[in-house]
């Protein structure tokens, strides 16, 4: 499968998000997948989109939903999404 991985920390950040995004990325490559790990989306076309952090990533998760409706879209909440934002932004969690 062509995988992205969406993340909000950027390259090189030792953030956790991109820490998990790097660690996803090399196990599905091990897994024989081509996996491309982004900050953003612009479009492309993927057989599946992993958005981490929800709240951070919800622009390129409506954007790749939005484009390719019927490929896979996974959303994985991270710490910051069940920990802070769904705290401090109750309100963006029902969207």
């Amino acid at each position: 499968m062509n995988i992205v991985i969406v993340t909000p920390a950027p390259r090189h950040s030792r953030a956790g998000n991109r820490a998990t995004a790097e660690r996803w990325a090399r196990v599905l490559r091990e897994l024989g997948h081509q996996v491309t790990v982004a900050t953003k989306y612009d479009g492309q076309r993927f057989d599946l989109m992993v958005g981490l952090h929800a709240w951070r990533s919800h622009d390129a998760i409506v954007r790749f939903h939005q484009r390719w409706p019927k490929a896979t879209l996974f959303v994985a909440l991270t710490g910051t999404d069940l920990y802070g934002f769904i705290h401090s932004h109750p309100l963006q969690t029902l969207r």
